[in-house]
């Protein structure tokens, strides 16, 4: 989120605020490579108190604040019980906006979050949030994207969450940036990259793979693709070959691969779903880089999983910056946003600050930058349609 606002901004964060978790130990790295000194602010859990009396300086009028709140509270890749509108990861959310529009009093306050937030599930959530903008005179937005909108081959849906120092919120442009398609995205990276060579595991130990190989050779891939199958088990299952695959583990000694197939059929006849943690491939773009799938992506062309530079690549991370530790450390990839994604909103930002964006006539909107329309807040003397004819 920091490197695409300084995308947007060509300008480095007057200083940056943060519970300390240990992830941030990269870019905090990459930041002392690039010879730039940013202040860093240590806060406690619930963002009231410092934990350093030097630090309790005034931040009063500056013109963005960037953040990024646990999402896990909303995130559907978050299968514990804690998740929904109710868990307690959301007061993190909460909490956070809480001290940056009354202790900090921005022109605006730009978040990324799980898409939950925009949808009727996170209604709650951005209700409590709404709430909060109205205490500190504050208007909000809402809005829905996608990454392979802003220019990455990486489908990955998110809500941007916005306040405004203003009565009445703006509506934003919307994006659709051109394409070049994974293979030819993955191929731009230079090979004296860290990392270039680094997969997070093993293509060669998954026995899916080794199925594929010998029932449809080479070209399985077109085959995945032919069938509509995005994953191994899919493809067993959409081809009828799950017969085939439980003999297949029984003449290779695969108690465990036979034990689940056998599950799978159990459930698939009688109408039911199963988990599916196979390899996926859907040919020249990507699904959301996530923990539970990033050690499963089919890599394009080769026959191997990603790499750790192909992976930050995917989200967008400069080809210089260094991922400590990085098989050990490989999930914090994913705790991101991608900074193609986060330069763009950063720029609707700046642009609301410059006086350049129409203003709507309502103090809460909502728009769907996937469908490219306005889903809730009305326009002030027909406004809506000079912007987006």
């Amino acid at each position: 989120m920091l490197i695409g606002a300084k995308n947007a901004l060509d300008s480095w964060p007057y200083c940056i605020i943060s519970q300390g978790p240990p992830n941030e130990e990269h870019l905090l790295k990459y930041l002392k490579d690039q010879g730039v000194n940013v202040p860093y602010k240590l806060m406690d859990s619930s963002y009231t108190t410092f934990k350093s009396e030097d630090d309790n300086e005034d931040f009063k009028d500056v013109d963005i604040v960037i953040g990024v709140p646990v999402c896990s509270g909303l995130s559907l890749a978050n299968t514990s019980k804690t998740r929904g509108a109710d868990a307690v990861q959301n007061d993190n959310m909460y909490n956070i906006t809480k001290f940056v529009l009354k202790d900090l009093s921005p022109k605006c306050f730009v978040f990324e979050n799980a898409p939950a937030l925009y949808t009727k599930s996170g209604s709650k959530v951005a209700d409590t949030l709404f709430q909060i903008a109205k205490k500190y005179r504050y208007s909000m937005t809402l809005m829905k994207t996608d990454t392979f909108l802003h220019g990455i081959p990486q489908h990955r849906h998110r809500t941007f969450c916005f306040f405004w120092k203003s009565d009445v919120g703006p509506f934003l442009n919307y994006y659709k940036r051109d394409n070049c398609g994974l293979t030819s995205y993955l191929n731009e990276i230079p090979e004296e990259c860290i990392c270039f060579e680094d997969c997070v595991s093993n293509l060669d130990d998954d026995i899916h793979y080794k199925y594929m190989l010998e029932e449809y050779g080479k070209d399985f891939r077109s085959t995945m693709l032919k069938t509509e199958s995005r994953t191994a088990w899919q493809l067993i299952v959409n081809d009828n070959k799950l017969d085939s695959y439980i003999e297949y583990c029984d003449k290779n000694n695969i108690l465990k691969g036979k034990k689940f197939a056998e599950h799978i059929k159990l459930k698939t006849d009688s109408g039911g779903g199963y988990w599916d943690n196979s390899l996926f491939y859907i040919g020249d773009e990507v699904n959301a880089i996530i923990g539970k799938n990033m050690n499963k992506i089919l890599h394009p062309t080769e026959d191997r999983f990603y790499t750790i530079r192909e992976l930050m690549h995917l989200m967008g991370m400069p080809n210089d910056m260094e991922l400590l530790n990085p098989i050990t450390n490989s999930n914090h990839i994913c705790q991101n946003v991608p900074t193609c994604t986060a330069r763009d909103w950063v720029n609707e930002c700046k642009k609301f600050v410059n006086g350049e964006l129409k203003l709507s006539n309502s103090n809460f909107v909502k728009q769907n930058n996937v469908k490219q329309c306005i889903d809730e807040g009305f326009a002030k003397n027909n406004l809506i349609f000079e912007l987006f004819e």
